[in-house]
């Protein structure tokens, strides 16, 4: 079952061990396998891993990414630091751990996580019974993760939306919506991360909204508008009015940050949250004032 990428956190207990004469050019590691846009497969691979490289480099291999010949992708080459450089940034990502008996690992990722496995190799090669030999012993695997479905009266265009912790959270090419109400003037929402909060008509196509990446906004209405870098942005209003778009930012005093409208011909049936692949949004409220 696919749990969200963003705030699941591990837990694994391992005990590492060495035959006399191992040439300590180890590296043990957790390996996700992430769907970052919501089609069901691995795209990315994100490994957590402990070197034992004092004496040569050791190597990490991907657990889900095959070359033509079907041999398994090298993640890595693990120097005598016990540095990690990625071989292909696109769909690999490393972090080193000191000691995973002591950490517990949350994850800030885009997508979902389709597969945790538990890998460990020897840059020179395995023999049963060999003094050169390395042993690690995992135990104790804990995955902690908050999903529950969507509220009453929402719909999901994509696989990955979950009401998780205290917030909506909307990744992996995907749409959460909900139909407008009846009288309302202005839905009021605010959000972190990355994607569109907007309007959208009967076939979810966005009418009018805002786009937001980090602290950096654009209006979006036919076509993008940048309203800059705003830190102090606590709240966006959407104002659908009679064939006119009102979006409103303020901080949380209720200043006005930036303001942007613009005149649409579509009917508005919708209004929600949409991610594109790489994304992750996280609403924490949605009101409707008359």
């Amino acid at each position: 079952m696919p749990i969200p990428a963003y705030g699941t956190s591990t837990a694994v207990k391992v005990l590492y061990q060495r035959d006399s004469k191992d040439g300590r050019n180890n590296v043990y590691y957790m390996s996700l396998g992430v769907d970052t846009n919501g089609d069901g497969a691995v795209d990315k691979e994100v490994v957590y891993y402990t070197p034992d490289t004092a004496v040569g480099p050791g190597v990490v291999v991907s657990l889900y990414f095959t070359n033509s010949t079907g041999d398994p992708l090298v993640v890595c080459t693990v120097d005598t630091a016990g540095n990690c450089a990625v071989t292909n940034s696109t769909i690999f990502a490393a972090y080193k751990i000191n000691n995973f008996n002591t950490t517990t690992i949350t994850f800030q990722l885009p997508g979902a996580v389709l597969y945790i496995g538990l890998a460990a190799v020897d840059a020179t090669g395995y023999s049963d019974g060999a003094v050169d030999d390395f042993w690690v012993f995992w135990d104790d695997l804990t995955v902690t993760y908050s999903a529950c479905g969507l509220p009453a009266g929402w719909g999901l265009q994509g696989n990955y939306a979950w009401q998780s912790y205290n917030y909506l959270l909307v990744t992996g090419t995907a749409t959460a919506y909900t139909s407008l109400v009846s009288g309302g003037l202005t839905y009021i929402s605010n959000f972190t991360g990355s994607g569109l909060y907007a309007v959208f008509d009967s076939s979810l196509s966005p009418i009018f909204g805002l786009y937001k990446a980090g602290s950096s906004f654009s209006a979006l209405c036919g076509f993008s508008t940048p309203l800059g870098s705003l830190p102090a942005a606590a709240v966006v209003e959407l104002r659908p009015l009679s064939g006119f778009g009102d979006v409103i930012i303020r901080d949380s005093y209720g200043n006005i940050l930036a303001r942007y409208g613009c005149h649409y011909t579509a009917t508005p049936a919708y209004v929600g949250y949409r991610a594109q692949t790489g994304e992750y949004l996280r609403a924490y409220r949605l009101e409707v004032w008359g």
